[in-house]
């Protein structure tokens, strides 16, 4: 039996009961494509997450039709301050949309992920594009560092750990970088020109390079988000999630 988890109801075969999720806005909403929080809308299918839905923007649904592939539902999380998180198994779970709604995503982009691994280890996907084309990523390498990609490695410096983490990427072709919890830029340059056709979380676009991860929040923006407004959504995020940022 489906159990859909929403804001303030738990809605059962139709029939809605007060639940008391929470949801908080971030501070940046322009250009907000996708705002997918781990507290706000779940569907459950037993304890496994079949589909996530995005509390803003698009609606640009997280999905996983195959139960052995549904990653599990954690309601509270002390990892995560209290607040819900979806983990991942690190052998074949993960979710992903279809096409994005708004249609592939050009450079600029921005890319926020509260997110835990659970094993560091090594060629491991934290997300991914939806197909070989269309990808911007997130791959812990072979070295053991977060490795933003679209068309092109952007190496990291810091080791991939199993701390609670903010990860910050700004997709901006040659004048691309990527923040761990803020900072100073984990790695900066050309990260390579591709569009992002949708998303997929846990795994490669292709259901390969597992991570054993769990996530609490995914934004996405359409565009550059500033230093500034980046700091914004970073502070934000540590104050919910009982985590740092410091401003870049």
């Amino acid at each position: 039996m489906a159990n859909r988890i929403g804001l303030g109801l738990a809605l059962t075969d139709g029939s809605g009961a007060p639940l008391g999720a929470s949801y908080e806005a971030l501070p940046v909403t322009a250009n907000l494509v996708s705002d997918w929080d781990a507290s706000y809308e779940i569907t459950l299918n037993g304890s496994d997450v079949s589909q996530w839905t995005p509390s803003a923007g698009d609606a640009n649904l997280l999905v996983q039709a195959t139960a052995a592939d549904q990653p599990l539902y954690n309601s509270t999380d002390a990892d995560f301050n209290g607040h819900a998180s979806i983990q991942f198994d690190g052998v074949t779970e993960n979710l992903a949309t279809i096409a994005l709604l708004s249609g592939n995503m050009t450079q600029p982009t921005t890319v926020f992920v509260v997110m835990k691994m659970i094993v560091a280890g090594i060629t491991k996907t934290v997300f991914d594009g939806i197909d070989g084309t269309d990808r911007q990523a997130s791959i812990i390498s072979g070295f053991g560092a977060f490795n933003p990609f679209a068309g092109a490695s952007m190496t990291g410096t810091l080791a991939a750990d199993t701390n609670v983490n903010i990860l910050c990427i700004r997709y901006n072709g040659a004048s691309s970088d990527s923040y761990i919890n803020g900072g100073t830029a984990d790695g900066s340059g050309n990260i390579g020109a591709n569009d992002l056709g949708g998303l997929t979380l846990g795994t490669r676009y292709d259901g390969t390079n597992p991570a054993d991860m769990k996530a609490a929040r995914v934004a996405l923006y359409d565009g550059l988000l500033s230093d500034a407004n980046a700091n914004l959504v970073g502070n934000a995020l540590a104050t919910r999630y009982g985590t740092t940022w410091t401003d870049i």
